[in-house]
């Protein structure tokens, strides 16, 4: 297994996760973004590394992010072993990351609100025929 000499989050780091957990960010997914901030074009072994999780976690979570355009792909050869490997980063910056994150909190809310709407309906309709 090839070890990666990466630094760990740092303090500032941490404080910088929890920040984007209040914006709706699963733990893992924010120690993900961070990274990605500050290492930007990293494999999934060197993310996991330096965010502390298992390079499974961190492939999951960056499937998600990539389905919903924050994070981007890049594909570069290893001239030592001839095999490419993807490295990863934001796509379009700190801005593009709120743009995103908005994006998906207020589907979350819309999907809450017609829930909430079916619900009441459903129970209207029960009262009325009581």
């Amino acid at each position: 297994m090839k070890k990666f000499s990466i630094t760990v989050l740092d303090r500032d780091e941490m404080d910088l996760v929890q920040r984007l957990r209040v914006c709706g960010l699963t733990p893992s997914t924010a120690r993900i973004v961070v990274c990605l901030m500050v290492r930007a074009g990293e494999t999934i072994g060197e993310i996991a590394a330096a965010a502390d999780l298992t390079t499974s976690t961190v492939s999951m979570a960056l499937k998600e992010l990539r389905e919903e355009g924050i994070v981007a792909t890049e594909k570069r050869k290893d001239t030592a072993h001839g095999r490419s490997t993807l490295h990863y980063r934001l796509n379009g910056g700190i801005e593009a990351l709120f743009a995103a994150l908005e994006k998906r909190e207020r589907r979350k809310v819309r999907r809450y609100m017609d829930m909430t709407a079916r619900v009441k309906n459903e129970v209207e309709g029960r009262h009325a025929e009581i």
